[in-house]
């Protein structure tokens, strides 16, 4: 692991001495420590922390208190490093390690740190701020690799969370900060889900729908002094927290608790009238509500099991807003709309022969253009596909799509449906 991930990629420098610390910070702070004590738990043996102690160069009992969530006492960045080479030379899975070494350097009193000036950082300009981000939501589109995308949302996040404990809640930075927060956090779980880490995906998936609402809880989303400096920027911002307001749904449709995914959902239309009515958002507002509709057919379907009646005045419903030119990405939604549809027919086990022919339909234009579509994009249209094939008897089809999608799978680190393909096709006799 590179000791420069959490370092601020240049934009900051060690603390040598720790500022004072307000009980607010403190018992952030110790939130970390206690998690990092958890995840340590889970991955190391209680008998070999005397031999981690002294691999690291301290007594069992300082290692004890450093990682004593109810001890002021917190580990030095250095002790993090030693902890995590440790755990690598024992083969602990990297994404265990990165999110231990993650949480012991947010309870470090060595923290990366900003330069400040009079409050505001001389490194990042609003306009800055709102591009380094962007920047991080579109390099997952050039990297196919989702343990690379959640290793870069990890450094920028660990930059943001110090720039947050270091603004007063009046500092006109701190509510692009806390919009900033929202959606790398929801990123960072949409990045977990992939890898199947289900539990952290929910856990940061709720922290951005939640930073998400305490926003729109204000009266207005940025100060008048913030709105300025960043100018037609501010939209990039609305959308940053309309991605954020379902940050916890798929992690909670991939443990198996579609309802509760629903739930999430539906209680964002309480926001309806503020969301149309900011100017950040409102014009987003709309690939929001698409975005719901393709949600509410995928988390319906697995809660309720609809008829296929149903199913199609899902699909119909948004197909005429596709057809009327409404959705702002129209290729992209109307693949989305199709593969869950067909899901929803599929999910049964036992499809009635129109309800597959109908799927078949649907189908078959998103897996001939497969290519344009994202990797968990791909994926999914495959495993949709093979299973439609296997019910329709086709099991030279079904097992070839399969293959495909676990090449892909593999090949962007989508654990998580590996893990579905396994569940789904390993009791299947081979062709």
């Amino acid at each position: 692991m590179d000791p420069d991930l959490f370092m601020g990629g240049g934009q900051g420098e060690l603390l040598r001495k720790p500022p004072l610390l307000s009980p607010g910070e403190r018992e952030a702070r110790l939130s970390w420590k206690a998690e990092a004590a958890r995840l340590l738990d889970e991955v190391l043996p209680w008998g070999e922390r005397k031999r981690l102690a002294r691999a690291i160069g301290i007594s069992p009992q300082e290692l004890s208190a450093l990682l004593n969530p109810r001890s002021p006492r917190a580990p030095h960045v250095d002790t993090a490093w030693g902890i995590a080479a440790y755990l690598r030379r024992r083969g602990v899975p990297a994404p265990l390690i990165q999110e231990l070494a993650a949480c012991l350097i947010m309870a470090s009193p060595e923290r990366a740190a900003i330069l400040w000036d009079a409050g505001v950082p001389e490194s990042w300009t609003p306009a800055e701020l709102v591009e380094e981000v962007d920047g991080l939501l579109l390099f997952s589109g050039r990297e196919p690799r989702y343990d690379l995308r959640l290793e870069r949302a990890m450094h920028l996040i660990g930059v943001l969370e110090e720039l947050a404990s270091r603004l007063s809640p009046r500092d006109p930075w701190a509510p692009l900060v806390r919009a900033a927060q929202a959606v790398v956090w929801g990123f960072m779980a949409g990045m977990a889900n992939g890898l199947d880490r289900l539990e952290q995906a929910l856990r940061w998936g709720r922290m951005a729908r939640r930073l998400a609402e305490g926003l729109l809880e204000r009266e207005t989303l940025l100060d008048p002094w913030m709105r300025r400096r960043l100018g037609d920027r501010i939209y990039a911002v609305g959308r940053w927290i309309l991605w954020s307001l379902g940050g916890e749904c798929s992690a909670y449709y991939n443990l198996g608790c579609p309802r509760y995914a629903l739930e999430v959902l539906e209680r964002s239309v309480r926001w309806d009238d503020r969301l149309a009515r900011e100017e950040a958002c409102a014009p987003l507002y709309p690939e929001f509500r698409e975005g719901r509709v393709i949600a509410r057919l995928a988390y319906a379907s697995a809660a309720d099991g609809l008829s296929f009646r149903e199913i199609r005045e899902l699909y119909r419903a948004g197909d005429r807003f596709v057809q009327s030119g409404g959705p702002s990405h129209p290729d992209s939604f109307d693949a989305g709309l199709r593969r869950y549809a067909a899901w929803a027919v599929l999910r049964g086990g036992s499809a009635s022969r129109p309800a597959r022919r109908w799927a078949r339909g649907l189908l078959d234009p998103v897996l001939q253009r497969r290519m344009t579509l994202d990797p968990l994009g791909r994926v999914l249209v495959l495993r949709a596909w093979g299973e439609l094939r296997w019910q329709d008897g086709k099991r030279e089809e079904a097992f070839a799509a399969i293959r495909e999608a676990i090449r892909e799978a593999e090949a962007a680190r989508l654990f998580n449906q590996l893990a579905k393909i396994r569940r789904d096709w390993g009791s299947r006799p081979p062709k």
